[in-house]
């Protein structure tokens, strides 16, 4: 279904649009705007690599470059996968490279999620205060209060993250138990491993490293809107449009990224990233729809062709000691 979404919206966006002007656009780029997004961009996989080895360096298991190697897999597979389960791979690369346990990758997952959409409140926020309260319909004292509102409830479940994940695992035993299930195998595994999870929460809460975690996701989410605003810049310098402002290009860029969260998405974004960015566009930025196809069209590209060299040589990085073992374990069981 992904693979025929994707078929069909890039055949339709790219009928409105004019092929040749595209390839055009793409030799227009300023090589300079172009490294300046790779250079933010890998900041902000540095800064993403920091926050993990903040939450699990204690067990000391993984060197920075290992966790670069990591995050650099997990953006491969992240707009790969729809709803962001591409981003589980964290997980599984953690504990089936590394070594570390199920709990340790869930917990420092979902620690770094939830600061993620902190950090993310806090910037949408200074996005509607630099457009100017209610100088525009985005920006009025009503999106304001949402995204205050949103900032303050996500601080308090960080706050209280150990003892609310218990009390959900708690809730979730009691249900099983009424529904009969709680004697099952199964049921007592997932329960284990749930608390487990729970354990390693209140770890990582009683290490008081949160500050620090706050302080690093705000770095991914900077990193990560201004290398997409420079990028943008690039693309709309090629097509002869003048710079917008950055909490225009950062609400725009927002409101297209919930399309893969979604759980009917395109296969890698294609299609739907850029049919997402159009209506964006068109609102926050105030430009043709057409126009702005063409931009989400491009900008998507040079991302996707980005992250998937970086992520295919990471994996293959990655990889290479496990088919080296196998390699060897297949030799010696011919010789002998």
């Amino acid at each position: 279904m992904s693979v025929a979404l994707s078929g069909l919206l890039l055949w339709w966006l790219l009928r409105r649009q004019d092929v040749r002007a595209l390839v055009g656009d793409v030799r227009d780029i300023r090589l300079s705007l172009l490294g300046a997004y790779a250079f933010l961009a890998l900041a902000g996989t540095a800064a993403r690599a920091a926050r993990y080895r903040v939450l699990i360096d204690f067990q000391g298991k993984v060197r920075m470059g290992g966790l670069v190697l990591v995050t650099l897999v997990r953006n491969l597979f992240v707009d790969l996968i729809p709803a962001r389960l591409g981003s589980l791979s964290y997980i599984v690369v953690l504990t089936r490279r590394y070594g570390f346990s199920f709990e340790t990758g869930a917990s420092t997952y979902v620690v770094s999620f939830v600061f993620d959409l902190v950090a993310l409140a806090v910037l949408m926020i200074g996005a509607v205060l630099s457009m100017g309260l209610g100088r525009t319909p985005f920006s009025g004292p009503l999106s304001l209060a949402v995204f205050c509102a949103a900032a303050v409830v996500l601080a308090l479940l960080v706050a209280r993250f150990a003892a609310i994940s218990d009390a959900v695992v708690r809730c979730l035993g009691r249900l099983l138990g009424l529904s009969g299930l709680g004697g099952k195998s199964a049921s007592i595994f997932v329960m284990e491993k749930l608390s487990g999870v729970c354990r390693a929460l209140r770890v990582i809460e009683e290490r008081k490293v949160l500050g620090r975690v706050f302080l690093l996701s705000l770095a991914v989410r900077a990193c990560k809107y201004a290398s997409l605003y420079v990028l943008v810049l690039a693309v709309l310098g090629a097509r002869g449009m003048e710079m917008p402002a950055f909490g225009r290009v950062f609400m725009a860029t927002v409101a297209t990224e919930l399309t893969t969260a979604t759980p009917v998405h395109g296969v890698a974004g294609i299609g739907t990233w850029a049919a997402a960015w159009g209506f964006a566009g068109a609102h926050f930025l105030g430009i043709d729809r057409v126009f702005a196809e063409g931009v989400g069209l491009l900008v998507h590209g040079i991302t996707q062709v980005f992250e998937y060299i970086l992520g295919i040589s990471a994996l293959l990085v990655l990889a290479a000691p496990m088919l080296a073992g196998r390699r060897r374990r297949c030799a010696g069981s011919a010789a002998s």
